[in-house]
Formats: C-alpha cells, sequence, structure tokens
C-alpha cells in the first residue's frame, strides 16, 4: 500500500508542475500580447530589411561604378546576384523565431503572480498608454540607428576602398 500512495503522491506533484507550466506559459502568451511585442518584432524586422535593401543597393551601385564599363549581360548577373543575397539577408529572422528566444529568455527570475500582475498593468489604461510609447519609440529608434549605421558603414567602407588604392597603388 506504501509504494501506491508514494507513486500516486509523485504523479500528482508531476502533474501538478505541469499544469503550472502551462499556466505560465500561457501568461507568456497573454503578456506578448498585450504589450505588443509580435506587432513590435514585425515592425523592426520590415525597418530593418528595407534598409538593408536600400543599403545593399547602394552598396553594390559604387562597387560597380568602381568596376569600369560592365557589359549589361554581366551587369545583369551581377544584378541576379545582389537581388539572391538580399532576400536571404531579409528571410534570416522571422518574427515568430525573433518572439520564441525573448519568451525563452524573459521572465526567467518572475514568478507566476509576478506575471500576473505585469499583465494586469498592461491591461490598465496607464499600461496601454506605456505599449503605445513603446511601439513609437521602438520605430524611431529602429529608423535612428539604421540610418547612423548606414552613415557608419559608408565611412568605413570609403576608407576601405582608400586603404586598398593605396595598397595596390591605384
Amino acid at each position: 500500500m506504501r509504494p501506491a500512495v508514494v507513486l500516486t503522491l509523485l504523479s500528482a506533484v508531476v502533474f501538478a508542475a505541469a499544469a503550472n507550466a502551462q499556466t505560465r506559459q500561457e501568461l507568456m502568451v497573454e503578456l506578448v500580447r498585450v504589450q505588443g511585442l509580435q506587432e513590435i518584432f514585425d515592425e523592426t524586422l520590415e525597418q530593418s530589411k528595407a534598409a538593408a535593401q536600400q543599403y545593399g543597393r547602394e552598396m553594390f551601385s559604387q562597387m560597380l561604378a568602381g568596376a569600369g564599363d560592365i557589359e549589361p549581360t554581366k551587369r545583369e548577373r551581377l544584378e541576379a546576384v545582389l537581388q539572391r543575397f538580399l532576400d536571404r539577408c531579409a528571410a534570416m529572422w522571422k518574427s515568430d523565431e525573433l518572439l520564441a528566444l525573448w519568451t525563452k529568455s524573459y521572465g526567467t527570475d518572475l514568478n507566476d503572480a509576478d506575471l500576473k500582475q505585469m499583465l494586469a498593468y498592461y491591461k490598465s489604461p496607464i499600461g496601454a498608454k506605456d505599449v503605445a510609447a513603446a511601439k513609437l519609440a521602438t520605430r524611431a529608434f529602429v529608423a535612428a540607428s539604421n540610418a547612423e549605421g548606414q552613415r557608419r558603414m559608408q565611412a568605413s567602407l570609403q576608407l576601405l576602398v582608400s586603404d586598398i588604392k593605396a595598397e595596390t597603388g591605384q
């Protein structure tokens, strides 16, 4: 009889832990929803893709300008190579993947009661304002960091071209 009681108690603990983990996952899903993280990740990826496309095309144009005359068929092949590269870069991350990484790391030091309090905050009027402010700030931050990143990369590329010309005597 004693082993049966121990087995029953052990089963109850395991099932309670599994139910608690499911509850925690549900809390995380709800927190992600009310924080608007999926939308933020989607917008951030789109802004970054657009910036990468623009920068890639500008860099490609500069490389071709420095290469001199290129026959039209070869230029078309090079442009196709660039487009494949840009397409691969654009598909590097999906917002669902970023969200999965975030939820795996977020809140490891928080208990369910903490998550419930956070949910109550984000569902409140001031929490909704916080989410709206975070979305606006994220858009502005990503746009500014992409623009500045392109400016800095352009300066670095110009130095690279100068260094290569100096080394090759051109």
